[in-house]
């Protein structure tokens, strides 16, 4: 990541994160862009340095859906979930997070249920992960209210992702049936 990406502090995506074993990344990243570069062949990683994740750009969020859509087919032997992202923030500040975040929710949650998903200690925000999503969904709440948003923890129709990567956040807000957990053909 350059130094202009971090003086803008946001970098739009749409950007895929897939989740691995810490020390099967290259691995992760291979199985990931063999299904995903036939239909996206200007996707690239994304260089992050937190073990057992693997971070991929894609040029659209047309392509998004349908990468998304590959991979839920595929059999991998490495890859455990995958997580859609809209953006990533390099500044860590409550306050414009959750601006962030109503601008996002106000696109996409009209009517809609949602449940806030928070990965990572989170410890330059001094919140713990819970605690930030409690924050984080009474204030999309508060801010939406107009547009009949409500919470629901058991089956939402939106999952609101904030995951924790070592120098930046990853923000996403998608329909839940985008977010996957894989079973890989180990187990």
């Amino acid at each position: 990541m350059n130094g202009e990406t971090r003086k803008n502090s946001v970098l739009k995506g749409p950007f895929m994160l897939v989740t691995t074993r810490p020390g099967r990344e290259t691995t992760a990243l291979e199985e990931a862009l063999d299904a995903i570069l036939p239909i996206d062949v200007d996707a690239k990683e994304i260089d992050i340095t937190r073990k057992g994740v693997v971070l991929i750009r894609l040029s659209s969020m047309n392509k998004l859906s349908d990468a998304i859509s590959a991979l839920r087919k595929r059999i991998t032997s490495t890859i455990f979930h995958i997580i859609p992202l809209d953006i990533l923030v390099f500044k860590k500040d409550l306050y414009f997070i959750k601006r962030l975040l109503t601008d996002l929710c106000r696109d996409k949650l009209h009517g809609a249920s949602f449940r806030v998903r928070c990965k990572g200690s989170f410890q330059e925000l001094n919140v713990r992960p819970s605690v930030l999503e409690r924050l984080l969904g009474e204030h999309i709440l508060r801010s939406l209210s107009r547009l009949n948003v409500k919470v629901n923890l058991e089956a939402p129709d939106f999952i609101v992702i904030v995951y924790e990567l070592n120098n930046a956040l990853g923000i996403g807000v998608f329909p839940s049936h985008m977010v996957i957990r894989k079973r890989t053909r180990w187990g």
